[in-house]
């Protein structure tokens, strides 16, 4: 800072500097008031593996129970044939003496898995058994799977059907499943909404869907405020693999007997003259409703051979007629699963390709254009093959996978809600520190909000992870400015806290004035994220 010359600015600074040092001795006791919590920072994520005999965990399906153990299915590959397996975590870390079940033994049983917990916290779960091509349903009589009365049902046998199902609960516990179904001439896609929990009677059959060609392959289901099925797909235009679209099904009814309509969701990169699609597009779908119960997907998407485009859709409609699609990152991706944080933001684990790694994609507002964070969150061997991610009642995500390289099957358990340790708002103040209770060690932050730690570039433009009396507080006072006018700088400027505490607030206001500015850096003296 340059030294302060004539005697009436010398007044001015030593007038600001006493009023900083007056603020502060009143204010210190409402600081040291606001020191209630102390917490040791998370680590960013724990990975276990509760399953590595075999080769197991491909097609996983993830839920948390009442307490927030994980439950999973997955298929496990034989010398003698396929299995369905069931585990069902007995600590949040899944390492300790978990629960695990093979429920299907029958060749080839097991693929494409989709699981939900029902009313009573008892596992349901929809597959294929690729042997025969039929879709089967178990549903289980205990939350663990082991008290011998579980019920396998063969729900559909008729053609080759089963593949890539997914499978939602109705309010009576009945599954509502959409799946891949051939006939030999048509690919469907077909929706069962059963008649009963185990699908033994009054099971209703519908497709909404239906072209002549080869099978599309993969569907996501979810049911809206009334019971009708919301169904993403992977949509056939011809009988040629390449030629496919991502489409957004929306039933009329429970059953999807009437008054559907289906929209364009995404993947298509380019049309023929006819307007057929011609590109690759809606692999590794997943799909989510958000709070006004409009569609929100993942999806991945192939122009030619040298593009590819990782894609967050929301739909402002529920066939995604009209929708804002953004491409996140043009990465190589597999096996895409999206959850909505608290605040209505996506978060999607995913497979990278390249890196053949695990990473968690962060969005930082609603249609993920903005400030997104990329996660890597594990990067032991060829990693995050058959994801499922969801958020536990905190938002911290939880993910099933599948580890290549080892044949394992993997959870990955986030200890706070960004996944990471970083600095997202570049504020200076790592997210984990921001996240904790601890104030004076930066917590009770909004890891996404760049205003809300006072430790600016102020006396000789020194930032040294503090709040503190000289470079932060006296800086602050040096360009106080309740008008605006000179000495204001943007840098030393806040605006109004946005809550819960004083010290969140939030961006320029256009004055540097007492009670946003020089406050608001009092309160927050000796607060540090070292």
């Amino acid at each position: 800072m340059a030294m302060l010359s004539d005697s009436a600015t010398t007044k001015k600074w030593y007038q600001r500097t006493w009023l900083a040092v007056a603020m502060l001795i009143i204010s210190f006791p409402v600081g040291l008031f606001l020191i209630v919590f102390s917490t040791a920072a998370n680590s960013p994520e724990t990975a276990s593996v509760p399953d590595s005999a075999g080769d197991v965990g491909r097609y996983t399906s993830l839920q948390l129970d009442a307490d927030e153990y994980p439950v999973v299915s997955y298929y496990e590959r034989t010398t003698n044939g396929d299995d369905l397996k069931i585990l069902h975590c007995q600590t949040l870390l899944c390492d300790g003496a978990d629960s695990i079940t093979t429920l299907d033994t029958a060749l080839g049983s097991g693929a494409g898995s989709s699981l939900e917990l029902d009313s009573q916290g008892f596992p349901v779960v929809s597959y294929s058994d690729g042997s025969v091509g039929d879709l089967k349903l178990l549903r289980c009589d205990d939350p663990l799977c082991s008290g011998g009365g579980d019920t396998i049902t063969i729900v559909d046998s008729a053609g080759l059907g089963g593949g890539y199902s997914s499978l939602a609960l109705d309010v009576n516990d009945n599954p509502v499943i959409s799946y891949d179904y051939h006939d030999g001439t048509y690919s469907n896609l077909k929706v069962v909404h059963c008649g009963d929990p185990t699908c033994t009677a009054g099971n209703v059959f519908a497709t909404p869907y239906m072209v002549a060609g080869s099978v599309a392959g993969g569907s996501a289901i979810v049911l809206d405020a009334s019971g009708n099925p919301a169904i993403a797909f992977r949509g056939a235009s011809t009988g040629i693999f390449g030629n496919t679209w991502l489409g957004m099904l929306s039933c009329g009814d429970p059953n999807c007997q009437s008054g559907n309509s289906i929209g364009l969701a995404g993947g298509v990169v380019q049309q023929n003259t006819a307007g057929v699609p011609t590109s690759l597009g809606g692999q590794y779908l997943s799909l989510v409703l958000d709070s006004a119960g409009l569609p929100v997907l993942s999806h991945f998407r192939v122009g030619d051979s040298s593009k590819a485009f990782f894609i967050v859709t929301r739909c402002a409609t529920m066939d995604c007629g009209s929708k804002t699609s953004t491409t996140v990152t043009t990465e190589n991706v597999k096996y895409t699963s999206i959850a909505l944080d608290p605040s209505g933001l996506p978060v999607v684990a995913y497979h990278a390709r390249n890196s053949q790694d695990l990473q968690i994609l962060q969005c930082s507002n609603l249609v993920c254009d903005g400030n997104n964070r990329i996660i890597v969150a594990d990067t032991d061997d060829d990693v995050g093959y058959w994801i499922s991610l969801v958020l536990d009642g905190d938002g911290y995500p939880v993910v099933s996978y599948y580890d290549l390289t080892n044949g394992e099957l993997n959870i990955l358990r986030c200890q706070n809600a960004l996944c990471g340790i970083g600095d997202w708002d570049g504020d200076g103040c790592q997210d984990d520190a921001e996240l904790q209770a601890n104030p004076e060690t930066g917590g009770g932050r909004d890891p996404k909000n760049p205003w809300d730690f006072f430790d600016v570039a102020g006396y000789e433009d020194t930032t040294d992870g503090q709040v503190d009396l000289l470079y932060d507080i006296l800086s602050v006072v040096n360009h106080y400015s309740p008008t605006g006018a000179a000495p204001y700088n943007a840098h030393y400027d806040r605006g109004p806290s946005s809550g819960p505490n004083a010290w969140n607030m939030t961006a320029p206001d256009g004055v540097i004035d007492l009670l946003n500015d020089i406050l608001g850096a009092i309160r927050q003296y000796g607060h540090r994220c070292t």
